[in-house]
Formats: structure tokens, C-alpha cells, sequence
């Protein structure tokens, strides 16, 4: 069972967390943590709905993309990212 997801922008990414993750001795599977890439962050909408409830999700984006993910995380009811270059949101 999936207990945090980290969406990413794209495939570029998600190999960029996973490596960094191996770098700092963080094992994503055995934690349970999976990163998803969502294809652009004009995704975000949809990926967020497919996280069941009570999963942890983070999300790391191109400061650019901010306003649009602040945007549609308060169109979604979801908290605001904690900063301009990552964020925490919440699923329930």
C-alpha cells in the first residue's frame, strides 16, 4: 500500500527524485513512497483526485508553475504548497 506519493512534472524528474533519494540511502519503495510523473503540470488536477484519501502527497514543480498550482490546488479544496518550489498537499 502506497503511503505518500511525490508528484512530478515529467520522467526527467522522477528519475531526478529516485536517483536522489538512492544518493541519500532513502529506500521509496520499502518506505511505501511512490513518484509519479504527470506528464506537465497541467495533469495536477487529475493526478491529485487519483490519491486515495489520507495519502501524503508532495509535489516538486518549476517555480514558474506556481501560480498554476496554487490555482488549482484551492479550486480542489487542498492546502497551498509550503513554498514556491515544493509543496505538501493534503488529500482529505
Amino acid at each position: 500500500m502506497t503511503r505518500a506519493v511525490i508528484l512530478v512534472e515529467g520522467d526527467s524528474d522522477q528519475r531526478a527524485v529516485e536517483q536522489a533519494a538512492i544518493l541519500r540511502g532513502h529506500d521509496l519503495a520499502a518506505d511505501a513512497v511512490e513518484v509519479v510523473p504527470m506528464s506537465g503540470i497541467t495533469n495536477l488536477a487529475r493526478h491529485l483526485r487519483a490519491v486515495p484519501d489520507g495519502t501524503r502527497v508532495t509535489g516538486l514543480y518549476d517555480s514558474a508553475e506556481g501560480r498554476y498550482v496554487r490555482a488549482t490546488l484551492a479550486r480542489l479544496g487542498r492546502s497551498d504548497p509550503s513554498s514556491r518550489a515544493t509543496g505538501t498537499w493534503r488529500t482529505s
